[in-house]
């Protein structure tokens, strides 16, 4: 009777594995929300939609996705909390009056007088 059972719970196992979600690539989910995978990635990168990152450290480039999450992301309307992404661009200076990382070197001349 045992081996009937243990047969039964790893054939239920086998088809749990089975039946899970695949993860897809940015291109899917850019073809299934027919938008650009460039939009995509920018929606990811600012906590827009949900994804899981390939790799580690802290440049990551290759994001997986999950169909399911990503809809009920956007079917919920409810947008995750980000750093302040929007504002680190270049001609962002902060409130201390120093000059961001990565700015250009015109922006360095004009603040050293």
């Amino acid at each position: 009777m045992k081996s009937i059972e243990s047969q039964l719970i790893r054939s239920e196992a086998h088809a749990d594995f089975f039946q899970r979600e695949p993860y897809v690539t940015a291109d899917d989910i850019a073809a299934h929300l027919k938008i650009t995978r460039r939009q995509v990635l920018e929606m990811t990168r600012r906590g827009l939609i949900p994804a899981h990152p390939l790799g580690v450290g802290k440049c990551r480039r290759v994001w997986r996705f999950k169909i399911s999450e990503v809809e009920s992301v956007i079917a919920s309307g409810v947008r995750k909390a980000t750093s302040d992404a929007h504002n680190d661009s270049l001609a962002h200076r902060s409130s201390d009056g120093t000059i961001p990382p990565g700015s250009s070197p015109s922006q360095r001349r004009k603040s050293n007088g």
